[in-house]
């Protein structure tokens, strides 16, 4: 736990204007996934198509 009161030390900060970077995800042609890497792979197209 930390302490996060009116005497704490952390100051939090919101983000704003974050900049952003394009990212790639690549692999081989023909690889073969284990099958907690398929279901990533298959999560990642569904989601990003």
């Amino acid at each position: 736990m930390v302490q996060t009161g009116e005497n704490s030390e952390l100051v939090f900060r919101p983000l704003l204007d974050v900049p952003k970077a394009e990212m790639y995800i690549i692999w081989r042609k023909y690889q073969t996934f284990t099958p907690v890497s398929q279901l990533l792979v298959e999560a990642l197209r569904k989601r990003f198509g």
